[in-house]
């Protein structure tokens, strides 16, 4: 099992110097939240411009495979890139960051929450357990993956007292994937 430590700590200092919004998502961000699970990927969603390119690609690139055509293609087009470091082959989705609403409100409800789960020292901006279950449901939705419905599971088994349902609701009738949410809650 490679561990993520090394690169996650690069990512996370490159994406602070160059003042860079994001947080992390997926698997990471429910290890985060308590609810541990190997992951294969770190998913990252970043507000990043065109101009910040260059520079996030030349301050990787001591220890990561980043290659900035690829990476202003993807951000062009609104699509994910991933960078790869090279000590453990350990691999980083980045997701740009969409004008969308739901997005938007993820970026601003974003929590600092503690990296010692991932053998991290200090904070690391993630999303919050509502906005981790809503994007699960939505991927689920696209490709009923097992295992995002565990994980989902997981989730409400351990946090379920503590959601804000209210959140829930309104954001998976957005995104339609209100059955998904009741059938989850059930």
């Amino acid at each position: 099992m490679v561990d993520p430590k090394q690169g996650l700590e690069r990512m996370v200092a490159c994406f602070e110097a160059l003042a860079i919004p994001y947080f992390v998502g997926g698997s990471m961000a429910s290890s985060l939240h308590g609810l541990w699970r190997h992951t294969n990927d770190v998913d990252f969603v970043a507000d990043i411009s065109l101009q910040q390119i260059e520079p996030l690609a030349q301050a990787l690139q001591a220890d990561f495979y980043a290659d900035a055509e690829m990476m202003r293609s993807a951000i062009s087009h609104g699509r994910p890139f991933n960078v790869i470091h090279l000590p453990t082959s350990f691999k980083f989705d980045i997701f740009p960051a969409s004008p969308g609403a739901f997005q938007q409100s993820e970026m601003r409800r974003r929590v600092h929450l503690s990296g010692t789960a991932v053998g991290i020292d200090g904070v690391i901006p993630t999303a919050t357990v509502e906005d981790i279950i809503l994007a699960k449901l939505a991927w689920f939705r696209q490709g009923n993956s097992e295992q995002q419905w565990k994980d989902l599971q997981g989730i409400v088994k351990t946090k379920g007292k503590t959601l804000d349902r209210d959140y829930l609701r309104q954001w998976a009738r957005h995104l339609q994937v209100e059955e998904l949410l009741d059938a989850l809650l059930a």
